[in-house]
């Protein structure tokens, strides 16, 4: 198993009800990631993304729904049998700070 992570810190000139909604809403989700989305939210839903760009949908698990702090999902890589790909843990973390909110993103 590969342990590798990517991190990625920044402070979002937006309350934190704000960046949440854009991180856990079909609407707020297809605003930058991807073309249409579709959620159910709750641990053990299914999240769908589409890029019609790619003409390529992917599907994400949801581990983790911790209003308005925590929000993470798994996702395996496309066009490999579901029991076969590699899972990934995509995880948000948000923090109130003063003028906004910092958004923590763990891959």
């Amino acid at each position: 198993m590969v342990s590798d992570a990517i991190e990625r810190v920044v402070v979002l000139r937006h309350p934190i009800e704000r960046v949440w909604a854009a991180l856990t809403t079909a609407e707020g989700l297809s605003r930058w990631f991807g073309s249409v989305a579709a959620i159910d939210l709750r641990p053990g839903g299914r999240a769908c993304f589409r890029w019609d760009d790619l003409d390529e949908d992917s599907v994400a698990t949801i581990a983790v729904v911790d209003p308005p702090h925590r929000f993470a999902f798994w996702w395996a890589i496309e066009g490999l049998a579901e029991d076969d790909a590699p899972q990934t843990l995509v995880d948000f973390t948000l923090e109130p700070v003063p003028n906004g909110t910092r958004l923590r993103l763990v891959e």
